[in-house]
């Protein structure tokens, strides 16, 4: 079972994505460094709407990084458990938009990496994280 896929099953709780009674949940430092990655890389590769034109390589590569920050969050995921049944959710979204850019499920890439984007932007409106910006 991947990190990923073992954090899903971490809480038992897997509601809607919800505001913490009409507020942000809190997010604590290694959440919000592997966040930052994510959000700079894709802001970087795809933001800008060329996400069509990015060639298989630059896909693949969009797949891992994302892949190895879910692994960084799951290892260091401190969370209440309200807050990680939420992020849960935005991880398996995650989760699945680079499974299928890194070629382990099938789709489309271009659609695969805007569901990712949709996941970071949940997170963004979600999670307190100073200087947020969501992506577009």
């Amino acid at each position: 079972m991947t990190q990923a896929r073992q954090h899903q099953h971490h809480s038992s709780e897997h509601g809607k994505l919800s505001l913490n009674q009409g507020k942000k949940w809190n997010s604590d430092a290694p959440l919000r460094q592997s966040m930052n990655t994510l959000h700079a890389e894709f802001q970087k590769k795809i933001a800008s709407k060329q996400h069509q034109a990015l060639s298989k390589t630059h896909f693949k590569q969009l797949g891992e990084i994302t892949h190895t920050e879910i692994a960084n969050i799951v290892a260091n995921c401190k969370l209440n458990p309200e807050a990680d049944a939420v992020l849960h959710q935005i991880i398996a979204e995650m989760t699945q938009g680079a499974d299928v850019v890194t070629g382990k499920a099938k789709g489309q890439p271009a659609k695969a990496t805007h569901k990712v984007i949709n996941a970071l932007n949940d997170y963004g409106r979600l999670f307190e994280h100073p200087n947020w910006i969501i992506l577009k």
